[in-house]
């Protein structure tokens, strides 16, 4: 059985795998960036940390924020063919991640790349945090 958390995120996987196979050439692996935010810096120093020894590359630690309240983001990246099984192992792993390193996993993205005239070219970028909508509604 899985989780509420895990099922959601497989919901935002399959909708924007959707739109790479329609505008994108999945045949080819995309450089797939996993975001994550937290309130603690020596949290997020330390999973940036585990995905520099497990082959990840990472960005900077950022620090952000908003309403008055700091929080660090930062993200992990692998190249992986976009397809269902690769992001589902990929995501379920970024959520255990995040909860064994008090963080928060955000999604994943992705460039949409276009392939014409031989050479692959940006046209946007996908996120699953796009797909906020899928969410279930809060009820008070």
């Amino acid at each position: 059985m899985i989780g509420p958390e895990l099922k959601l995120q497989r919901q935002k996987d399959l909708a924007v795998l959707d739109l790479l196979r329609k505008h994108s050439d999945v045949s080819q692996p995309h450089s797939i960036e996993h975001h994550f935010l937290t309130d603690s810096r020596t949290g997020g120093m330390e999973l940036l940390e585990w995905a520099r020894l497990n082959g990840f590359q990472v960005s900077d630690l950022q620090e952000n924020q908003e309403q008055g309240k700091r929080y660090y983001s930062f993200d992990l990246i692998k190249p992986t063919l976009p397809v269902f099984e690769n992001i589902s192992a990929d995501t379920s792993l970024m959520l255990r991640l995040a909860a064994e390193f008090e963080c928060t996993y955000d999604g994943w993205g992705c460039e949409v790349r276009e392939v014409g005239s031989g050479k692959s070219t940006v046209r946007f970028q996908l996120q699953t945090s796009d797909f906020q909508r899928l969410s279930p509604p809060h009820t008070s």
